[in-house]
């Protein structure tokens, strides 16, 4: 199977593409681990974190999956056509999962990760709306923050597995 289908294949099963933009170069691969070890597959770390190119290494060499962000919907198409594989909605609490909805109606093809203001509690209706996959952060990657303890990444990253799975076949 070639490797970018078998990585889409990831994002589809999991529902999830968790976004780590911390300002630590440690904690971010410690938060990376932590959500790895709790069933997260597919991981965005962002350019703002320090040398995050040494955490990246070289996952984007080969066969790596591209994911362009848009907010209107010649953007969307636009950036379909430029060769994305996924469409990153980005804020998407400013526009909410009624914007998915309306955007799919005439661009059904377009895969759509909504990414910001993502919880447990809202999931559903995203799935719901259209999204494909969702882009969380916070909620995994601050888990550990008050006191140090990356195990509650590791059970964020469950916990929000487990609400994925539910929402996206729940009838």
């Amino acid at each position: 199977m070639w490797e970018k289908l078998n990585n889409l294949k990831k994002i589809d099963e999991t529902g999830i593409v968790l976004v780590i933009r911390l300002g630590d170069e440690q904690e971010a691969l410690k938060v990376a681990e932590a959500a790895i070890e709790g069933g997260i597959k597919a991981l965005e770390i962002t350019m703002s974190v320090p040398n995050a190119l040494g955490i990246i290494k070289m996952a984007n060499c080969y066969q790596a999956i591209t994911i362009s962000g848009a907010f209107t919907p010649t953007e969307f198409y636009k950036t379909l056509e430029a060769g994305a594989d996924i469409v990153k909605l980005f804020p998407a609490e400013f526009v909410g999962p009624a914007y998915v909805k309306t955007v799919k109606a005439p661009l059904k093809q377009t895969p759509i990760l909504p990414m910001g203001g993502i919880t447990p509690e809202n999931a559903k209706e995203w799935f719901r709306a259209g999204a494909t996959c969702l882009g969380v952060g916070s909620f995994i990657t601050k888990a550990a923050q008050k006191d140090g303890d990356y195990t509650k990444v590791t059970q964020a990253a469950k916990l929000f597995l487990k609400v994925v799975k539910e929402s996206r076949f729940e009838e």
